[in-house]
Order: C-alpha cells, then structure tokens, then sequence
C-alpha cells in the first residue's frame, strides 16, 4: 500500500517549472540636456544576476509600486534642458513605462532616487 501511494504523490506533484520565478526587466534610457543625446543607462534582467542582486532589484520595483505609478509624473518641471529618462518594467506578463524629466521636484524625487539604485544595482553607476 505505500508503494502506492507514493507513486500516486509522483504523479499528481506539479513540474519543477511551475516553482521558478519569473524574471523581471528593466531598461533605463536619458536623453535630453544641452547635447540632446540619448543613451542606455540601465538594460538588464534579473534572471542574468546573482539571486541576492536580483532580488534586491525586485524588491525596489515593488517598494516604489513602480506599476501603480503614473507614465508621468504630475507636477515635474517643464524645459527642454532637463535630462529626461525612460523607464520600462516588464514583469510576469506585464509591462509599464515611466517617463520624467531629472529635475529637483517631489514630483520625480522618488524615480530619481530609484534610477540611481537600479544603475548602482546593475553595476553600471559612474561609467
């Protein structure tokens, strides 16, 4: 008898596939200022870092609710000097963009603050 049951275990637990996480991407593009240029800041995936980088890169995605954030902030300063950055999340099907001007608002305090950690996550701060 417990030969079958263990067998019947065998056959009803789900794929291993099914308990994987799925990754997350972000890309980070400035463009603007007095030059004009555009660039990628950021492009990564978290399936591509060490578990512990990656899941800190989850874990401020979530903190800020980035996918309940606004495509743009309200109240951001206007002008055509300002750098301006582009941020896409996709994650679990899902994808969601993030455009603001760098400027010293409230408004975009908070996307500031988490390009600076994602670039210092990815190991792309300074270069």
């Amino acid at each position: 008898m417990p030969k079958k049951h263990s067998f019947l275990r065998r056959m009803v637990r789900p794929p291993k596939e099914i308990f994987l996480r799925v990754k997350m991407k972000i890309s980070i593009t400035r463009s603007g200022g007095f030059a004009g240029l555009s660039e990628e800041v950021v492009s990564l995936d978290t399936a591509k870092l060490e578990k512990s980088a990656a899941k800190k890169v989850e874990d401020l995605v979530r903190e800020i609710s980035f996918f309940a954030l606004p495509a743009s902030p309200a109240g951001q300063s206007l002008g055509s000097d300002f750098l301006k950055y582009e941020i896409t999340v996709a994650d679990q099907g899902r994808e969601h963009k993030i455009n603001f001007n760098e400027d010293t608002s409230p408004a975009t305090a908070l996307l500031s603050k988490f390009v600076q950690q994602i670039e210092q996550l990815s190991g792309l701060a300074g270069k």
